[in-house]
């Protein structure tokens, strides 16, 4: 898989992205029982090569897994043979899926109110003088 390599700020946030994919895939009915392990999450978020290259360690990893488990997003639980697995939470799953939104979405939210508006009503003039430009040209 080719993509773009995710700075060490937004690991948390591709952690969980991508523990909310293999979630909702239907085949994956083991995510949703025993929640996902150590190793699981490593593969899942693509940093697997880091890990193995000293790029990033141990306890960085456990510490961005705090951090979501801290927000609310995760929780830890444990398998049968007492190692420990994470599941997410319904709280994880909304935001994981806000982060999933196209940029121009988050952009529009992120607009106040009044400001908005401006940009609607802007691009809605844009428009009309465009289409009233051809047909004005058309008649012509």
């Amino acid at each position: 898989m080719n993509r773009k390599k995710a700075k060490p700020s937004e690991y948390p946030d591709v952690i969980l992205k991508s523990l909310v994919k293999a979630y909702d895939d239907m085949n994956n009915n083991k995510a949703r029982a025993e929640g996902f392990s150590f190793t699981e999450i490593l593969g899942l978020a693509g940093m697997r090569q880091e890990y193995t290259t000293g790029d990033i360690d141990t306890k960085e990893i456990y510490n961005y897994l705090h951090d979501l488990r801290t927000s609310g997003y995760i929780y830890e639980s444990g398998y049968a043979d007492s190692s420990q697995s994470y599941k997410l939470t319904r709280e994880g799953i909304c935001y994981a899926y806000w982060l999933m939104r196209p940029w121009y979405r988050k952009a529009f939210d992120f607009m106040k109110g009044d400001v908005r508006t401006i940009v609607i009503s802007v691009i809605t003039a844009l428009i009309i003088t465009v289409a009233t430009f051809f047909v004005l040209r058309a008649l012509n």
